[in-house]
């Protein structure tokens, strides 16, 4: 939908709308020379439980399909920026990137319970805690996340003021260490 009404293809789109004004220098869908040898491997666990390397590897450059869910290279600092917009109401810098109404649509639980995930709803977006007695972890309401395919993670907790990003290249997906990244960061919480 945004390349027809914009008549641009979805990374320049997000490049000149997104990427290039909140200074998210490192962020795309394929990876210059000089990023490459920065990007981190994938890995994976072999059957005696030790971490190797994988095989395959994911594509750094050449990629022509930019889905808007899933592709982009990032690095922690370029995420952070990011998250941290949309922490401020959907304001960056004095620049607006998003309307705090849309931003707090997005937020919101829209699928009647259908997530399947104790205290926790589905917006446009992000999942988002509605009821945190039910989730029987540390956290706030209000708080919205998601997590990547090779285990990263980020939570945005208005409450607290706060946003975690926990970076890493594991498949398969696990919450393990999202949910043990999430105990540590309440924990410290004063």
């Amino acid at each position: 939908m945004i390349e027809v009404i914009s008549g641009k293809n979805l990374a320049d789109f997000l490049q000149e709308r997104l990427f290039g004004p909140l200074e998210m220098k490192d962020t795309g869908y394929n990876l210059s020379d000089s990023q490459k040898p920065r990007m981190a491997q994938l890995h994976a666990y072999d059957k005696e439980g030790e971490l190797i390397k994988t095989e395959n590897q994911t594509p750094t450059s050449g990629n022509t399909v930019f889905g808007g869910t899933h592709g982009l290279f990032s690095t922690a600092q370029d995420y952070s920026l990011f998250a941290r917009m949309l922490l401020n109401g959907g304001e960056w810098n004095g620049k607006r990137f998003i309307s705090s109404k849309t931003l707090e649509l997005m937020t919101l639980p829209h699928e009647d319970g259908l997530f399947g995930d104790p205290g926790k709803g589905f917006g446009y977006g992000f999942a988002v805690v509605d009821d945190l007695a039910a989730t029987n972890a540390l956290g706030s309401e209000g708080t919205f996340y998601w997590s990547g395919a090779y285990s990263t993670y980020f939570f945005i907790d208005p409450k607290e003021n706060t946003v975690a990003i926990f970076m890493t290249q594991l498949t398969p997906f696990s919450g393990f260490y999202e949910n043990k990244f999430k105990q540590m960061v309440y924990q410290a919480i004063e």
